[in-house]
């Protein structure tokens, strides 16, 4: 159901008479939401501001369009808080003035899950895998989008082939003249210590992508996430302690004694070995 809305009553259509006739509008409630769907949760979230990445514009000098950066590989630095705003007014500005422009936005570690055969369409459900999307490679994953997105710092296992599937993900990506964003959340840098890092890929991102500071706080996110880190370490020790037996062995003595009290007789248990037979049975001699 619709929400309400005060101009359609929640109904997303308005009606206008023109020349005696009556012509249906879609309400602008109607065009807000489309929009939200189209940004995703994650950047749906963020608030709306003017960005320099999709700021399209005429050089006088040479009468070409400028200012679109949708067009180009960007490694964009920042903290998310920050980078999500910018990213929300690029994708949806440049969708509004082109509806043909779609987008994706993927963490890293979707890249490898992709390539190891986790989202491949025999590895679904059949219940469920003509329903949801599947990916059987990963051209099918990164292909096809006029931008593709990746969040950088998502992977929290070492695996070797992690930076050569993110050099793969780059190439598929410029053999179809697609742009590619990446971006490197302040709460994790891509260096050498990074799990999708290896000297290849930092020579292709050198070489083929331009750097953006989007700024914001981004010692602040590094400290974040590290306090969060350590709590999720000192909560998994604390489900794996061992539980003190003292409490639970007077919960069953004191359990014991009210079954005494209430006048139960718990069945006797046979220990050691099981008594001999004796006699006969049916058509079975001992």
């Amino acid at each position: 159901m619709s929400e309400w809305c005060d101009v359609c009553g929640g109904e997303s259509w308005i009606t206008r008479i023109i020349d005696d006739e009556v012509v249906p509008y879609r309400c602008s409630c109607f065009k807000r939401r489309l929009t939200l769907a189209f940004l995703g949760p994650e950047l749906a979230k963020a608030p709306n501001r003017r960005s320099h990445l999709y700021c399209p514009q005429i050089d006088p000098q040479t009468g070409d369009m400028v200012g679109d950066l949708t067009l180009d590989n960007l490694f964009i630095t920042g903290c998310w808080a920050e980078a999500a705003q910018h990213l929300r007014w690029a994708v949806g500005a440049k969708n509004y003035d082109d509806p043909s422009f779609t987008f994706k936005m993927v963490p890293d570690e979707m890249l490898l899950r992709v390539f190891l055969g986790d989202f491949s369409y025999k590895s679904r459900s059949v219940k469920v895998r003509d329903d949801i999307e599947t990916y059987n490679n990963l051209s099918d994953l990164v292909g096809g989008h006029s931008l593709l997105i990746v969040r950088l710092g998502k992977l929290g296992h070492t695996n070797r082939a992690a930076g050569n599937v993110l050099l793969e993900a780059l190439n598929l990506r410029g053999a179809q003249s697609l742009p590619t964003w990446l971006i490197e959340e302040g709460a994790v840098h891509f260096g050498p210590d990074h799990k999708f890092y290896n000297d290849e890929v930092g020579r292709y991102i050198q070489d083929n992508f331009e750097t953006i500071d989007v700024g914001g706080d981004v010692e602040a996110e590094r400290q974040l996430a590290v306090q969060l880190a350590e709590l999720r370490l000192e909560s998994a020790s604390m489900s794996t302690e061992e539980t003190d037996p003292a409490p639970v062995e007077e919960s069953r003595d004191r359990f014991r004694a009210d079954e005494k009290r209430a006048g139960y007789n718990r069945p006797r248990q046979w220990r050691g070995s099981r008594p001999r037979k004796s006699g006969k049975l049916s058509g079975v001699g001992l």
